[in-house]
C-alpha cells in the first residue's frame, strides 16, 4: 500500500477494516510488505507473514494496539521505521539472523514486550528503537553493533542491564551502564537499574543526550573530574533524583538536563568551578549573571532571584509546583520560554 498521506487527512482508507479484522494470512509469493501496510489495524492480533517476504516497510504495524504475535521471515534484513511502533501487547518477537538493523522507533511504546534477541549482524540500532518498553528486563548488544541512537533503551522501567559482547569494537558495558568502547561517554543508563545513587566513574568525559532519562529509582549523582559535558535532557523525567554534585572539571551543561525531576532539591557546584555557580540549591552561572535550573523539588512557597541575574533561561522554573511567588531584580533583561511553565500554584 502506498503512504497513505496521499489520500489527504488524517484517516488512510483501510481504517474501518483494520477495526474488526484479528488475524492476517498474507499468502506465498509476496515479497514485501509496504509503508503503512496495516496501520491503526486496531483489533489485529495475529500476522502470518510467509518467507517470500523480504522487507517490511516504514510504520507497517503502527499502532496495532492488540497485536500479539507476528513472525518475521528468515530474508528481512531490516526493521524499517516505526513498524511495531505502539504496539502494546506485543508480548515477544523473534528476529531473524537476517536483520542487520532496527530502525527508530521500531518498538517503540510495545509496552508487554519482555524481551529481545538481538541479531549477531546487526550494525545499527536507531533512535527511539527500544525508547518506552516498560516490561523489557535485559538486552544484549552484539559485537557488530556500529551505531545506537539517541534514547535507544530510554524510559524502558523495567531495563535492569544493558550488556554488550566483549569483542563489539564500539561498545561496552560496565555494570549494566552503557559507554563507549574506550569508557569516555556515558551513552546509556538503564531505567531500571535499582541503584539509588550513581557515581559516574572517573575517565569519563561525556554524559550522552537523554543518557538517565526516566531512572525512576536515581536519588543522587556525582560527577569525576574528567566528565566534562551534560548532554540535553541527561537527566529529564529522574523523577527520584534529589541531588546533584556538578564537579569543577563539568564545565558544559546542555538545554533541560535537569526538567521534569520532580523531587530535585539542590544542585550543587563546587566552588572551584570556573564556569558554574550555586545559590542555595540553584544552578546560575559562574558570575551569576544568569540562572540555568531552579530544583523543581522545593518546597519553598517563595523565591528572591538573586540581585546579579540579568537572564532567566527557558524551563527554569517549570513544573515547580510549591511556589507561590516569584520576586525578579530590577536588572532583569531577559526570560527564557516556558520560564514558569506548569507553575501550577504561581499566584
Amino acid at each position: 500500500m502506498s503512504d497513505y498521506n496521499r489520500y489527504g487527512g488524517s484517516t488512510p482508507p483501510w481504517y474501518d477494516w483494520g477495526n474488526y479484522v484479528k488475524t492476517a494470512v498474507v499468502e506465498d509469493g509476496v515479497t514485501s510488505i509496504g509503508k503503512f501496510a496495516f496501520y491503526y489495524c486496531s483489533s489485529l492480533t495475529d500476522v502470518t507473514l510467509p518467507q517470500s517476504v523480504t522487507s517490511i516497510g516504514d510504520y507497517a504495524f503502527f499502532s496495532c494496539y492488540a497485536l500479539e504475535n507476528v513472525n518475521i521471515p528468515n530474508g528481512v534484513t531490516g526493521i524499517g521505521y516505526a513498524t511495531f511502533f505502539y504496539c502494546h501487547e506485543l508480548t515477544d518477537v523473534t528476529l531473524p539472523q537476517s536483520v542487520t538493523s532496527i530502525g527508530g522507533n521500531a518498538f517503540c511504546d510495545c509496552d508487554t514486550l519482555t524481551s529481545m534477541n538481538i541479531p549477531s549482524g546487526v550494525t545499527s540500532i536507531g533512535e527511539r528503537a527500544f525508547s518506552s518498553c516498560d516490561s523489557l528486563s535485559g538486552i544484549t548488544i552484539p559485537a557488530a553493533v556500529e551505531s545506537i541512537g539517541n534514547l535507544a533503551f530510554g524510559y524502558c522501567g523495567a531495563l535492569g542491564e544493558i550488556n554488550v559482547e566483549a569483542s563489539n569494537q564500539n561498545y561496552t558495558s560496565v555494570n549494566g551502564v552503557l559507554f563507549n568502547k574506550d569508557k569516555t561517554e556515558l551513552i546509556c543508563y538503564p531505567g531500571g537499574k535499582a541503584d539509588g545513587a550513581y557515581a559516574v566513574p572517573d575517565g569519563v568525559t561525556a554524559v550522552a543526550a537523554s543518557a538517565f532519562c526516566g531512572c525512576s529509582s536515581l536519588t543522587s549523582v556525582s560527577f569525576s573530574e574528567s566528565v566534562t559535558t551534560l548532554g540535553d535532557y541527561a537527566f529529564s523525567a529522574c523523577g527520584s533524583l534529589e541531588t546533584v554534585n556538578i564537579s569543577a572539571g563539568l564545565t558544559k551543561i546542555g538545554s533541560d538536563v535537569f526538567s521534569y525531576c520532580g523531587s530535585l532539591t539542590a544542585i550543587n557546584a563546587d566552588a572551584a568551578n570556573p564556569v558554574y555557580a550555586s545559590v542555595d540549591g540553584a544552578l546560575l552561572n559562574k558570575d551569576k549573571t544568569e540562572l540555568i535550573c531552579y530544583p523543581s523539588g522545593r518546597t519553598d512557597t517563595a523565591y528572591t532571584v538573586p540581585d546579579t541575574v540579568k537572564v532567566i533561561d527557558g524551563y527554569v522554573f517549570s513544573e515547580c509546583a510549591a511556589l507561590t511567588s516569584v520576586t525578579l531584580p530590577m536588572g532583569l533583561t531577559s526570560i527564557g520560554d516556558m520560564a514558569f511553565c506548569n507553575c501550577t500554584g504561581l499566584e
